[in-house]
């Protein structure tokens, strides 16, 4: 049994969830049939995943998606006349990790949206920061950042830092040479940062 001190030290490190983790193997009888090193191989597995599970959710949330809860396993391949084995290729994020863009064409109601909040999700599901925005969202923050004499460049800086940047509703409107302009920096941080 951990002592008072203990408990304190592993949630001072943030690991309260092993000491959860052992607190569960002390109220079942079944566990204390095992090894020292099966009990503590289980304490810590069952803190890496809800470490991992915490990171996920909070990736998730940070990214804003628009359909929160989008999932490859809903996408219709046949029916919308997708390469299955593309999409799951995306899935699997690799384009992220080689720095390559990734565009979806078609019309309205066609389900790009919901394919990239699904790919977007998968890459929180990698550990990767993603971000979701509308084009016009973003060209609405765009002009409140041109109030502030910096916000144009902390702007800049916000969105170029995420892994995944998934730009939605683009070019739905025309842009004006100032937007064009910003859009084409943000393109070329993102490409010097990452490429």
């Amino acid at each position: 049994m951990l002592s008072e001190e203990t408990r304190r030290k592993l949630r001072e490190m943030n690991l309260g969830e092993l000491v959860e983790a052992i607190d569960l193997q002390e109220k079942q009888p079944e566990y204390m049939a095992l090894s020292f090193d099966d009990r503590i191989n289980l304490a810590v597995d069952y803190t890496y995943s809800a470490k991992y599970n915490a990171k996920v959710h909070r990736l998730i949330s940070a990214a804003r998606f628009r359909i929160a809860d989008a999932a490859l396993v809903n996408v219709y391949y046949e029916k919308r006349g997708l390469d299955k084995d593309m999409i799951l290729t995306l899935g699997n994020c690799g384009f992220i990790e080689k720095n390559q863009p990734v565009v979806f064409n078609g019309f309205t109601g066609s389900g790009k949206s919901y394919l990239a909040c699904a790919i977007g999700r998968q890459a929180c599901m990698h550990g990767f920061r993603t971000r979701y925005i509308r084009v016009p969202d973003l060209m609405q923050l765009l002009s409140e950042a041109s109030l502030d004499v910096h916000g144009r460049s902390k702007l800049l800086k916000k969105f170029s830092g995420y892994r995944l940047l998934i730009l939605d509703e683009w070019l739905l409107n025309d842009m004006t040479e100032s937007e064009q302009h910003f859009i084409f920096e943000l393109i070329e941080r993102r490409y010097s940062r990452l490429g």
